[in-house]
């Protein structure tokens, strides 16, 4: 009676589970479009490719999940297939995949009515799934009343986060531009228009010369550094392209020049950063060397010193790991928050230093808390390890 009863158990639970995990649908994409219209049901589309780890990530840990199969299954016909593999690069051509994941979403008539680039967890990706057949906060719906002439500040501001998610660059900078233009330009040296300004500039040099204007007011912004470097650079982009596709040195040294004279306050910050670039993808060689003399040097972006401290800190080498804690002890200097003292605690971490780790996790950890940040969890984790 025993094994009956376990053996009904196994079963119950193994149908439950199938049932429970997104069901996709299997054949070709012209399949999938005709049962979509014929059942009058939106498709969910999982564009991946195989090599990809957040795709992976996804199938294993969410598509499995069943609270997102029991929305999924309900709401859409739901498919997915390799980018790079048989149908996959004419459909990745057709609705511009760049990206792994690509999650697209297509409403009944066959057409792309919302997508989004990059992994979610389970919450994100409902979240996301129910966001796509809203006409309030679906890309095709926003497009066409932006189309039509709604232009207010709080609908450009919920369009133009809708492509962001979606990873849409092409028009970004255009909505960016059309968001300033409809506001006082007396406001668009303002704070909560940062990331309007780093967009539009890449299309606008009114808006590029404003900013470099007002350098010393962007740069007390919240990531300043990185939202003023970043326009600064889009400035001279083009430039520099040319440049280093050609490999041409007697133009990227005339170009350093130049900034000198454009830029007398940034002019050593950009051409040491230039000269890391330069290094690795057009000569090859002193990679390394230059991103030591501008990242200890020059660097003044707390965000791009955390990513270099990620990048070397990735293997066990300490003489490595205590190079990446040189790049993140000065992000901490330049701005004191969850994300920098957690690169340094972990660092420290990783090279015995517990006690000096268990301060800087500590006073993360109570940051993390009162701001909500994002890495509570993994502060609380690392606190744990170092008990």
């Amino acid at each position: 009676m025993k094994k009956i009863i376990v053996l009904f158990l196994t079963l119950f639970l193994v149908m439950n589970w199938g049932y429970a995990q997104m069901k996709f649908e299997e054949g070709k994409w012209d399949d999938i479009v005709e049962k979509a219209k014929k059942n009058k049901k939106y498709i969910f589309v999982d564009a991946y490719a195989e090599w990809c780890g957040p795709c992976k990530a996804m199938a294993k840990n969410v598509f499995t999940d069943a609270k997102v199969g029991e929305f999924f299954n309900e709401k859409y016909i739901n498919y997915k297939f390799d980018m790079e593999k048989g149908e996959g690069p004419k459909f990745a051509q057709k609705y511009g995949v760049q990206a792994y994941p690509t999650l697209l979403f297509f409403n009944e008539k066959g057409e792309m009515a919302h997508r989004a680039v990059g992994g979610r967890d389970s919450n994100g990706f409902v979240e996301l799934g129910k966001n796509a057949l809203n006409p309030d906060k679906q890309i095709l719906s926003l497009q066409e009343k932006f189309e039509k002439g709604e232009k207010s500040k709080e609908f450009m501001k919920k369009y133009f986060a809708a492509l962001q998610e979606a990873g849409d660059e092409s028009r970004i900078p255009d909505i960016s531009i059309t968001y300033l233009q409809n506001i006082p330009e007396s406001k668009w040296i303002e704070e909560d228009n940062a990331d309007y300004l780093m967009h539009a500039s890449r299309k606008n040099q009114k808006i590029t010369d404003m900013v470099l204007t007002n350098r010393n007011k962007i740069m007390k912004w919240d990531m300043g550094a990185n939202r003023y470097n970043t326009i600064l650079f889009n400035s001279i982009l083009e430039e520099i392209s040319a440049i280093f596709q050609a490999k041409d040195s007697v133009k990227y040294e005339s170009l350093k020049k130049n900034n000198e004279k454009k830029f007398p306050n940034d002019s050593k910050k950009i051409n040491a950063r230039l000269d890391v670039f330069y290094a690795r993808y057009v000569q090859g060689k002193g990679f390394n060397e230059k991103l030591d003399i501008y990242g200890n040097t020059y660097c003044d972006d707390w965000v791009e010193l955390i990513d270099f401290a990620n990048m070397y800190g990735q293997g066990e080498d300490k003489e490595v790991l205590t190079k990446a804690l040189v790049f993140a002890e000065k992000a901490e200097r330049l701005e004191k928050n969850p994300t920098t003292l957690y690169a340094v605690a972990n660092l420290l971490k990783r090279l015995d230093k517990k006690e000096q780790a268990k301060q800087k996790a500590t006073k993360g950890l109570e940051l993390a808390k009162k701001t909500k940040h994002t890495l509570e969890k993994n502060l609380e984790d690392l606190l744990a390890q170092l008990k």
